[in-house]
């Protein structure tokens, strides 16, 4: 067929216009793609940094203490433990809350308030807890047999003491720690921090994780048919004692509950005196879920003093019978299922 010059010139203008028309269509299309990509960018963007937060709670899941080893003799002292609480991220605020249940002044929390209970491996001081007591020598410091009896004998006296005040709440508690497998002696070239310094976790932690490896601590647990279990590295040297613990939303790398007791101390009086079976009460607890009361902000601190004034968490007597357990250190180790509401404002529940 040919075409005349009108012809030709109309169907050049179609032509145009079908470029035009697919040019409109295809730019459409690009720029709704482009408004997509950048709305599943922004949401993967913000996937990623919920992420981030979260590993930011569980790397810093240990809580610690430094519980003061001395008290002045037939006098009662406040402890003077010094802490440092590594900073939690404010993702944790954002954690499910407990529910609860009123009964009239009381409160029942049927999920922990506070992140240091049902824990770790020590999650509740009742039934069977078994502790591996650790005798370390660094190189700067190690125990003769007599001085290893010592230890033991204020471990026997703390164990008299914490059995009777379970008995007197109605508590089922056996302590297994006295046998021969339970006691370890442990070479090291690194000498342990004498105060605490939240930096050196993982170095400490470490000799855990050996003696688990090689004294078999799994077959030692099915040994003695026993889930909780606690360490207590004991160190013949001049320190403050101090606890690392774990959050109750900690990873499991956390998981090992252990506290470091020196032999002895400089108390408050600046008197250089031996550790006593107090120390050991306060640090074994903190492996259980209970918290520091002395290390408080002014008006939680004064209302402390005022509640519970001989707990053991907040006053060390050197005389142990004169130490006491307080309405809040027995809810959080198990020995109570209330707690009453006056009382929350000494918890972290964050």
């Amino acid at each position: 067929m040919i075409l005349d010059g009108k012809s030709v010139i109309y169907l050049n203008k179609r032509m145009i216009m079908a470029s035009l028309a697919l040019l409109l269509f295809f730019s459409f299309t690009f720029t709704a793609c482009k408004i997509q990509y950048t709305k599943d960018e922004s949401t993967l963007n913000s996937t990623e940094s919920d992420t981030t937060n979260y590993s930011e709670i569980s790397e810093m899941t240990s809580e610690v203490s430094i519980a003061s080893n001395g008290a002045e003799t037939s006098a009662k002292s406040t402890s003077a433990e010094k802490t440092g609480t590594p900073p939690v991220s404010s993702v944790a605020s954002s954690r499910a809350r407990p529910t609860t249940s009123q009964s009239s002044s009381e409160t029942k929390l049927e999920n922990p308030y506070y992140r240091s209970m049902n824990a770790g491996s020590g999650k509740t001081f009742t039934g069977s807890c078994l502790f591996i007591n650790i005798f370390l020598s660094d190189g700067v410091s190690s125990f003769t047999e007599e001085e290893k009896q010592k230890v033991i004998g204020k471990m026997k006296k703390a164990e008299s003491f914490i059995k009777q005040q379970a008995a007197n709440y109605d508590r089922k508690l056996s302590m297994i720690y006295n046998k021969d497998d339970l006691f370890i002696n442990y070479t090291t070239n690194y000498v342990v921090p004498t105060k605490y310094d939240y930096s050196n976790w993982a170095d400490i932690n470490n000799i855990i994780l050996e003696i688990k490896s090689k004294y078999n601590i799994e077959n030692i647990l099915k040994k003695y048919q026993t889930e909780n279990v606690a360490y207590i590295i004991n160190v013949n040297n001049i320190g403050l004692s101090y606890a690392f613990y774990s959050y109750y939303f900690s990873d499991f790398i956390y998981n090992d509950e252990f506290c470091v007791v020196f032999t002895s101390e400089y108390n408050i009086e600046n008197n250089l005196t031996e550790v006593n079976a107090s120390t050991f009460v306060h640090e074994i607890f903190h492996l259980f879920g209970a918290i520091d009361l002395y290390n408080l902000d002014d008006e939680r601190l004064m209302l402390a003093k005022k509640y519970f004034p001989d707990d053991v968490m907040l006053t060390i007597w050197d005389e142990i019978n004169l130490c006491e357990i307080g309405e809040l250190t027995l809810f959080l180790i198990g020995w109570s299922d209330y707690l009453d509401e006056k009382y929350k404002i000494l918890l972290d529940t964050t």
